[in-house]
């Protein structure tokens, strides 16, 4: 009898040790691209150091047109982990000794820091790794914000270019289960690194503005009173409804009866006519105490 239970135990044991050695991914590959648009297209492989049953992959934040793919028969579904999003995947049927996986998907993570642009991300490895590949395409015609390394992290990285495009790439070796790695990024386009187009581009920005503003006040307050008809159509709802008031006391009433005939808060109504009398439409003067007279500045 304790041969038996001594056999089941060992067998047990033996079981248990394969599963743990199934799950280990012999290579890991990333491979970011970031595109003039700012959309990152990233493809992650696994090749797990010999066949499994199934396995868990966890998704980066606000990853979207997720797809995969494998040449063996792999179903998949997409669980929480965590509370991140992940994909439970079963093998159904194996082609090979080694289960291998590939999944793909799109993020916009590209933020403009100051004189550049910014990728940053991070990946949780959920298997113990023996080898992994990263590396990320910088748009064609971009370069590194800075020299040497100090334009990405981990500082370990290095640069090399296919002859459109600079890419960064790391190695490593050995990565325990569950590990985070982050990958960050500066770069630049070929337009932000002439400071005379950018400077050209501030004045021209600059000059529209003026225009459009000059423009805007001739419409606005124009010399003497404008008409309705022009003003009225791009009140809003509540603005016209306080003209209207207006109008139908002779075009001067106090607060007091605006509030009133509106019948909205004195909040909201002084808040109308902040922006009535910011564009020229009304003016607000001061009779007594807190109390003021609207006088409508336009032709009815």
């Amino acid at each position: 009898m304790k041969k038996l239970y001594f056999f089941v135990l060992a067998w047990i044991m033996l079981v248990s040790i394969s599963c743990v050695h199934a799950q280990i991914i012999s290579y890991y590959e990333i491979e970011n691209r970031i595109n003039k648009d700012f959309l990152v297209e990233t493809k992650i492989k696994l090749i797990f150091n010999g066949s499994i049953d199934e396995f868990n992959f966890i998704l980066p934040d606000n990853a979207r047109d997720v797809s995969f793919s494998s040449k063996d028969n792999i179903v998949c579904e997409n669980i929480i982990i965590d509370k991140r999003n992940a994909l439970h995947c079963i093998v159904k049927e194996r082609v090979s000794n080694k289960t291998g996986f590939e999944v793909t998907f799109k993020k916009r993570n590209i933020a403009h820091a100051i004189s550049a642009f910014k990728f940053s991300e991070s990946y949780i490895i959920p298997y113990d790794t023996k080898k992994l590949f990263a590396i990320i395409y910088l748009p064609q015609g971009a370069s590194l914000a800075e020299g040497g390394n100090k334009s990405y992290t981990p500082a370990q990285g290095k640069t090399s270019t296919d002859g459109k495009h600079i890419m960064v790439y790391w190695q490593f070796n050995d990565i325990e289960k569950n590990s985070m790695l982050k990958f960050s990024l500066l770069y630049t386009m070929p337009l932000m690194k002439q400071p005379t187009y950018n400077i050209m581009i501030a004045l021209l920005t600059f000059f529209v503005v003026v225009v459009m503003v000059v423009f805007g006040t001739f419409l606005i307050k124009g010399k003497g009173k404008r008409s309705a008809e022009i003003i009225m159509p791009i009140l809003t709802k509540d603005e016209r409804m306080l003209v209207e008031i207006l109008k139908k006391h002779n075009g001067e009433a106090s607060q007091k009866i605006l509030v009133r005939e509106l019948d909205f808060s004195k909040a909201k109504v002084s808040r109308i006519l902040k922006a009535l009398k910011e564009r020229g439409i009304v003016d607000v003067q001061p009779l007594s105490g807190r109390e003021n007279k609207v006088i409508l500045l336009i032709k009815y």
